[in-house]
């Protein structure tokens, strides 16, 4: 059981997939997914060193305290930061969905 449970890049970025899933689902236009994708993103980010401080991650049990903030002395990828590449990926590819054919080139390496 610890060998699905255990903190890893692919655990970190399926559960970040689940999420983005269920986060596109809640907003009905692009424009909604668009600003909804951009404020998690910016959620997680701000969030992220305030985990690394906050006492109370440490009830958790430690392989749950794991997926949120670096275990000590370790260095493996957590839900936060990490998840916000998903979630900016989210933004982005709709924003690019949104944009005319013959400009997605040109967004795209904007």
């Amino acid at each position: 059981l610890y060998g699905i449970l255990k903190v890893d890049i692919l655990n970190i970025m399926g559960l970040s997939l689940v999420a983005v899933a269920w986060t596109w689902g809640r907003a009905r236009t692009r424009e909604g997914r668009v600003l909804l994708a951009a404020a998690v993103t910016v959620a997680i980010l701000v969030l992220t060193p305030l985990l690394r401080v906050w006492a109370w991650p440490g009830a958790l049990p430690d392989f749950l305290e794991a997926y949120l903030r670096p275990a000590p002395n370790r260095s493996t990828f957590t839900l936060f930061p990490w998840a916000a590449f998903v979630f900016a990926g989210l933004g982005l590819g709709e924003w690019l969905a949104a944009t005319p054919a013959e400009r997605r080139g040109s967004a795209f390496h904007l």
